[in-house]
């Protein structure tokens, strides 16, 4: 079974090594286009990383990420 975009940013938080960014306090927006379009953030601070389905209300970075059909 094919992993969602949901599944994905829910890994997130379990994935980020604080010892790799210290002092890193930022908030990444994500866009998603294709089928499970949607926005999502990841908000590091602490030493810890949330993530929440929504718009950031001003992110340091937005990526957005386009689905391509081949």
């Amino acid at each position: 079974m094919p992993l969602t975009i949901s599944d994905l940013m829910s890994k997130m938080p379990g994935a980020f090594l604080p010892e790799k960014a210290p002092g890193l306090d930022a908030v990444i927006q994500f866009k998603f286009t294709g089928a499970e379009a949607g926005s999502w953030f990841a908000t590091f601070k602490d030493g810890k990383c949330t993530v929440v389905q929504g718009d950031a209300p001003s992110p340091k970075m937005t990526l957005t990420l386009i689905q391509q059909t081949i």
